[in-house]
């Protein structure tokens, strides 16, 4: 009968076995490429440099927080007839196994790639108030912020990505509906 079983932690530890369970391996977030203290030097990094996959210097460059590589944004910018799909989705395969953070220095946001979908979240950059400023609207000096940074690399290291996708599209009732 399974009630004359003992059962209880002080059973079981009279037989010397633990009761606790054991403790799991902390998983070491991914390491992203180095982000300066300020935003401008940001900009700084991407100023003239080629795209990774096109060779041809974009119009909106994107900075693959994986890697450090330059992309463009908008694929169709440059060749449309021989890829579907954008640079950042196409690098986010190879680079991620379809996974990418890509930093849209021209605009202050981060595309958070799932391949194929996509969705804009807030750089780790933050002006003396806390508040992140898309699209550079307000012109104040952001600093890096390394809480939001780390929040984003656990993010990206749990394979959260797609969930913050659809979270992101729920919040914001905003949907990209094309591969980036």
């Amino acid at each position: 009968h399974p009630e004359l079983r003992p059962s209880g932690a002080r059973h079981w530890r009279r037989y010397g076995v633990s009761v606790v369970p054991p403790q799991v391996d902390r998983i070491e977030p991914v390491k992203f490429c180095h982000l300066p203290k300020t935003y401008v030097e940001v900009i700084r990094m991407t100023y003239g440099r080629k795209s990774a996959i096109c060779g041809k210097l974009p119009e909106e460059p994107a900075l693959c927080l994986l890697c450090g590589c330059v992309v463009a944004v908008n694929l169709r910018e440059h060749d449309q007839r021989r890829f579907e799909e954008g640079e950042c989705t196409r690098h986010a395969r190879t680079c991620g196994n379809g996974q990418g953070v890509f930093f849209l220095t021209h605009k202050a946001l981060l595309l958070l790639v799932d391949a194929p979908k996509n969705a804009f979240t807030d750089v780790p950059y933050v002006d003396r108030h806390g508040e992140t400023d898309q699209h550079l609207a307000r012109g104040r000096p952001m600093t890096f912020n390394p809480n939001m940074n780390d929040n984003l690399r656990l993010l990206y290291t749990r394979a959260e990505i797609a969930r913050e996708i659809i979270r992101n599209g729920e919040r914001t009732s905003r949907y990209i509906p094309t591969a980036l």
